[in-house]
């Protein structure tokens, strides 16, 4: 039963209902060897008595029917839920959002699609609560058939959450309302609550404007299945004595609440229709301006009433019989019609009792997207390890080759070895900060700070910090701090060792070491600060000082270590700097130890002009040394004839004096300074 002209569908309920059932027709795992047919009668402009002679047409028809489908207005359903309740038939509206439905006990067989009014009123305690007000007033339309039970229901939500309700006042739709505003603004009511329709709402308007109560001191609350053109006038004195811009100011910053008539995604529902191909079919079939989204409430009650008759059948219910009253079949039905859950285009939920639920929005909007929650200490984790652990190597590199060059031992560290140390401190931070994630991740948590008040403006300011945090934070923070920490000093004991190091083939390591220095402060006072400052209403602070923190170590960095190699680049200043892609101490091809001196070296492969002096107890010898594959020369005036010694250093361009004692009997010889004079190119 519909409450439609069937030659003049123009809000369209019934094209969706009708989309519906040729779909659940066409369908063989809904209705199996059963038709489902709509037979619509029409209520005749929603009035009761119409709405009551459609209603026993469909009774005094051979074919009863199983289960009725609207009417959709609250003035229509109200007789013919009292009558169907007599007949033991299952009704269900796609369109009465009246909260007077709710009652089970007088209509314990009526049903709804759309939202009951109640729902707005969840909606709009949960906003006041969102901001902490603590104060309301509510101001409604005398309605008994919508209006005041919602404000009943309103009341206890209020009243259930601890809000204080400082005014209830009403008014008649076209009534003066001047008095009800006056007492309201003497109770210095600043959160009113509006329960009233369009018309109802220029009336109050227009007062509000009248009494300066509207703008930035005022929040109006109000019921919101009205645009603010409806309460807007086209042209002056249209029904109300304000102007046009006079409203325009009132509604200024006003809040409403709305439901979402059809899904905002394209998700294929349980029918295999989307929200969009659903609304494109409806603007096929409906050429009229009148078109209304809430006609998918029709086509979902459609699906609702089609899955509980697929229920019945499985339950046993037959309809053969349906001529005769039977109290036990709404018993049944009732039942079978709660457990329906399906995905639909009004995205309905699990539990269709008294109303189904839909989503309640408002004109203000606030989202939270922790996507990126985890993005600031991973990125600042990895970017520690990439940079800092680049040094570090190189340090320890440096560090290493004139530790065993004291000592005299066989060392080959190659450039693979530091990248495996940087990947190694990668991948602990992988691991550390993936067991961080999966045990505890981060939330947001809301700090409230003290209140400031401006009492020339009439506002209070509450201050508040939204920040990620999580339960074991401190356990965490702690272990990275100290992971970190302790590479730091580690880097900077390798940087005081070999804070003399001036060998051209390591010409970086001092600007290294000077970088390590400045990582090392800076990231104790950006650590500090932050953990200092975390969580107060300074957060501005610490955000500031890591922020620069971050720029001055990085751009130090940089410029110490390429500032010098791109000057040298440009004035081919090779006393400056030279350039070293590798250092190998190791073994020479023919077995003679790395960084050491031996007998029986390597033979020489190329000459060069470079010659070495040996000065020891007896003679002072110059001696020519190899090219590429190390140096080797002979002491004159020793006990033993002929005896090459050879050092081995791949690939580094370098020319140095040695000085060098021999013992008079063996000719071994130790290295007791070594340092840089000019330089020669391989």
């Amino acid at each position: 039963m519909d409450d439609i002209f069937c030659n003049d569908d123009r809000y369209g309920y019934y094209n969706a209902m009708k989309m519906a059932i040729d779909i659940i027709n066409n369908r063989t795992d809904v209705l199996q060897n059963y038709t489902l047919v709509l037979d619509v009668q029409d209520t005749a402009s929603d009035t009761g008595a119409q709405a009551i002679r459609a209603f026993y047409r469909l009774l005094n028809k051979e074919k009863k029917p199983a289960i009725l489908l609207g009417p959709a207005s609250t003035e229509a359903l109200e007789p013919v839920a009292e009558a169907a309740t007599l007949w033991y038939l299952i009704q269900v509206s796609y369109a009465s959002g009246s909260p007077k439905f709710e009652s089970k006990l007088k209509y314990p067989n009526t049903y709804r699609g759309a939202p009951s009014s109640t729902s707005y009123s969840k909606a709009k305690v949960a906003f006041i609560k969102y901001f902490g007000w603590k104060r309301v007033a509510i101001l409604h339309q005398y309605d008994p058939e919508f209006f005041s039970p919602t404000v009943e229901k309103l009341k206890n939500e209020l009243k259930k959450s601890n809000i204080s309700i400082i005014a209830v006042e009403g008014f008649e739709q076209l009534g003066d309302v001047s008095y009800q505003l006056q007492k309201l603004k003497a109770l210095d009511a600043r959160i009113i609550i509006g329960e009233f329709n369009f018309m109802g709402a220029k009336n109050v308007f227009c007062e509000a404007f009248k009494q300066k109560m509207y703008g930035p001191n005022y929040a109006w609350i109000i019921f919101g299945e009205f645009a603010p053109s409806k309460i807007i006038p086209m042209k002056d004195k249209e029904n109300t004595p304000c102007t046009v811009d006079e409203l325009k100011q009132a509604v200024d910053r006003f809040i409403s609440t709305v439901k979402l008539n059809i899904r905002q995604d394209d998700k294929e529902t349980f029918s295999g229709m989307t929200a969009k191909r659903f609304w494109r079919e409806m603007l096929k079939l409906n050429k009229t301006k009148w078109l209304r989204k809430e006609s998918a409430y029709a086509f979902d009650v459609a699906w609702i009433i089609a899955l509980t008759l697929k229920a019945s059948l499985a339950n046993g219910l037959e309809y053969e019989n349906l001529h005769t009253p039977n109290y036990k079949y709404p018993l049944k039905m009732r039942k079978l019609i709660r457990n329906i859950s399906f995905q639909g285009l009004t995205k309905t939920r699990p539990g269709l009792v008294n109303t189904l639920l839909s989503l309640i929005g408002s004109t203000f909007s606030k989202t939270r997207n922790m996507r990126y929650g985890q993005a600031r200490t991973t990125v600042l984790s990895f970017g520690f390890s990439l940079s800092f652990g680049a040094m570090f190597s190189k340090t320890w590199r440096v560090h290493k080759i004139f530790t065993a060059a004291k000592t005299l031992k066989k060392m080959a560290i190659r450039d693979f070895h530091l990248l495996a140390i940087v990947a190694g401190l990668l991948l602990v931070d992988f691991v550390f900060l993936s067991t961080w994630i999966a045990i505890d991740p981060l939330e947001t948590e809301k700090l409230r700070f003290e209140e400031l008040t401006k009492k020339e403006q009439d506002v209070i300011i509450i201050p508040a910090l939204f920040q990620c945090t999580c339960r074991y934070k401190t356990y965490f923070l702690g272990v990275l701090f100290s992971y970190k920490g302790i590479l730091l000093l580690f880097g900077l004991f390798l940087a005081w060792e070999t804070r003399n190091v001036t060998i051209p083939a390591l010409n970086d390591s001092r600007y290294i070491g000077m970088s390590v220095y400045n990582m090392v402060v800076l990231s104790i006072i950006g650590a500090i600060v932050a953990i200092a400052l975390d969580g107060s209403m300074y957060y501005k602070a610490p955000y500031a000082i890591s922020s620069l923190c971050l720029i001055v170590c990085t751009t130090a960095t940089l410029l110490l270590v390429f500032v010098p190699k791109i000057y040298q680049f440009l004035t081919k200043d090779e006393s400056l700097t030279t350039q070293a892609s590798r250092m190998h101490i190791g073994q020479t091809r023919k077995g003679a130890t790395s960084n050491s001196f031996n007998r029986g070296g390597s033979p020489v492969l190329r000459e060069r002009n470079t010659s070495f002096t040996c000065k020891g107890t007896q003679t002072d010898c110059d001696v020519p040394g190899s090219a590429v594959n190390g140096l080797k020369f002979q002491c004159e005036g020793s006990s033993s004839d002929d005896i090459p010694h050879e050092i081995r250093m791949d690939d580094i361009k370098l020319k140095e004096r040695m000085v060098v004692a021999f013992s008079p009997q063996t000719c071994k010889p130790s290295i007791r300074i070594c340092y840089s004079e000019a330089m020669s190119s391989f």
